[in-house]
């Protein structure tokens, strides 16, 4: 597994490609965000890489869940492959997703199903969650200006 990610443009991955051809030290894999629930995946960077390395095509998973999870959260993808990952990107987001807290009163859930870090502590939280706030309104905005783009220039 390796934490070493590096997000490129097509542009720049154009302008590149050539170089990557030739070296044995990098890899350039195709990413793009699942937007609607049809499309193909190309969200675990498996789908198409590029290398120097002869006959070498990655097939097996080389990325820590986490990079495929805030890559996938960067680039605005609304679909997820599996419900474990859902259930991963609420933990990291700090989106209660379960009714775990119910007989808990020392619980606290916002009407977004945010929870605050002391209740994480008292539920034994899986997964670090960095906000201290809920992010889900930034989210909402962020693909709300990301679909609207779309709409208006066709792609």
């Amino acid at each position: 597994m390796t934490d070493d990610v590096l997000l490129i443009s097509p542009y720049e991955a154009n302008e590149l490609i050539g170089q990557v051809r030739k070296s044995d030290k990098v890899t350039l894999h195709v990413f793009s965000p699942r937007t609607t629930k049809s499309m193909v995946a190309m969200d675990d960077l498996l789908f198409y890489n590029v290398t120097g390395r002869a006959n070498e095509q990655t097939t097996t998973k080389i990325f820590k869940d986490s990079i495929l999870r805030d890559l996938r959260l960067f680039a605005g993808s609304l679909f997820l492959g599996e419900q474990r990952q859902y259930q991963e990107l609420g933990n990291f987001l700090g989106v209660l997703t379960t009714p775990q807290h119910q007989d808990d009163s020392r619980v606290r859930v916002a009407t977004d199903g945010f929870v605050d870090a002391a209740s994480r502590q008292i539920l034994l939280w899986p997964t670090t969650c960095p906000f201290e706030r809920s992010p889900l309104p930034f989210l909402k905005t962020m693909l709300l200006l990301r679909m609207h783009k779309k709409t208006r220039s066709g792609g």
